[in-house]
């Protein structure tokens, strides 16, 4: 199964389990969506140091409880053609954590730290003509974020955020770094 429909699944299995926490009083549930880049800390990927970057997120809010519970599907990636070879490279996984919101004198302004456990999986994928080679790996790391949502309403929220990511693979016998600095604008939605 490819990391873009293992994301989708993933996120639908989410989402459902998520309908259900909302559904009680003291719950607060909210699904979003990042979009931005991935600013690698060195230039591993066939030269390349950033990639498109997605990632869908959910967050499970108790009213008594001092922080959050936060899950994120992460997926990054590009593609490169060069003559008849043509190179693509994806690094993607599943981030579990907790998420503290920051309370200010503006109601609509909730900025926010988070951080946690990210499963991560590389793969890259070289196709020269009818000949396709293809290698993944994977590393359990952690992932740190900040940023700040803006809530346009009650359920509507749009924000920024800025999550930093250790991942290092090897594939095709060669040490790539799949970490660095996710740089996202985000629309959320809470139930």
């Amino acid at each position: 199964m490819s990391i873009f429909k293992s994301t989708i699944l993933g996120f639908a299995l989410i989402s459902s389990i998520a309908t259900n926490f909302a559904q009680a009083d003291e719950w607060q549930t909210t699904l979003g969506l990042s979009l931005g880049s991935l600013n690698m800390d060195k230039a591993s990927w066939s030269g390349e140091d950033n990639f498109g970057a997605i990632a869908l997120n959910l967050d499970l809010t108790k009213q008594a409880w001092p922080f959050g519970l936060s899950a994120s599907i992460f997926s990054a990636g590009d593609e490169k053609k060069i003559g008849s070879t043509k190179t693509e490279n994806v690094v993607g996984g599943l981030q579990l954590g907790i998420k503290k919101s920051i309370p200010t004198f503006c109601d609509e302004l909730e900025p926010f730290v988070s951080g946690g456990v990210y499963y991560a999986v590389a793969q890259k994928s070289i196709k020269t003509g009818d000949t396709t080679r293809k290698e993944s790996d994977n590393d359990v790391s952690y992932f740190a974020s900040t940023g700040a949502l803006w809530h346009l309403s009650s359920h509507v929220n749009i924000g920024i955020e800025f999550r930093y990511t250790e991942v290092d693979v090897n594939i095709f016998n060669e040490d790539l770094d799949g970490g660095g600095l996710f740089s996202a604008i985000s629309l959320s939605y809470s139930l």
